[in-house]
């Protein structure tokens, strides 16, 4: 009985850490990425390190690439409105 407990906590352990470390993704410095929950826009995402919640509840969908170096000045790359969805 003692080895079925500790198999059940190693089993949830695996499970949690996957969930914390799969709500970490990276966006590309130059895209942006949209964030939806249950199929809903929620946010969008900017460059870097962001956090979302597990893919059962939300999702990232990569949005716009910009061109190096358009990013700066009067003519900087802008994303097209985000998608309302009905």
């Amino acid at each position: 009985m003692h080895r079925l407990v500790i198999f059940i906590l190693l089993i949830a352990a695996i499970f949690l850490l996957g969930l914390v470390f799969g709500s970490f993704y990276t966006v590309q410095q130059q895209s942006r990425a949209i964030i939806e929950r249950f199929g809903r826009y929620v946010r969008t995402a900017r460059p870097g390190l962001n956090f979302k919640m597990p893919p059962p509840f939300q999702n990232m969908i990569v949005i716009a690439s910009c061109p190096p170096g358009a990013l700066a000045g009067p003519t900087a790359c802008s994303l097209p409105p985000a998608p309302l969805r009905g």
